[in-house]
């Protein structure tokens, strides 16, 4: 059985970018993943540990996904009249 490659937040981090140097994500992205709940942690002293291989499978998951826009959502980005 192979051990989980077990990271802190700011070593995650590191690991990807070590990985993809021009990568887009932030340390803070994977702090709001890992304080939100979207991916498990083990808090362990003054440290929070997570699972490097499920947070990558995560991102490579969240990246393939296209979220539809309603038809009936109010068009952003365009001008309107004041009097509305």
């Amino acid at each position: 059985m192979a051990l989980p490659r077990m990271r802190t937040i700011s070593g995650a981090y590191e690991e990807i970018k070590a990985n993809d140097p021009n990568t887009g994500i932030t340390r803070n992205y994977v702090y709001y993943l890992a304080k939100s709940g979207a991916i498990a942690t083990i808090k362990r002293g003054n440290k929070t540990l997570l699972n490097l291989d499920m947070l990558i499978a995560l991102i490579e998951q969240e990246g393939t996904s296209i979220t539809p826009i309603p038809a009936d959502s109010k068009p952003y980005g365009k001008l309107r009249a004041i009097a509305e």
